[in-house]
């Protein structure tokens, strides 16, 4: 696997963890 994808999915997976924590925030808010 070329470093450049690796990185990618990094990123993708910390772009994905971000979102789920600030929905889980809202979830939690109401």
């Amino acid at each position: 696997m070329p470093p450049t994808l690796l990185k990618n999915e990094l990123k993708t997976t910390k772009t994905l963890f971000l979102i789920n924590k600030a929905y889980f925030k809202k979830l939690q808010k109401r």
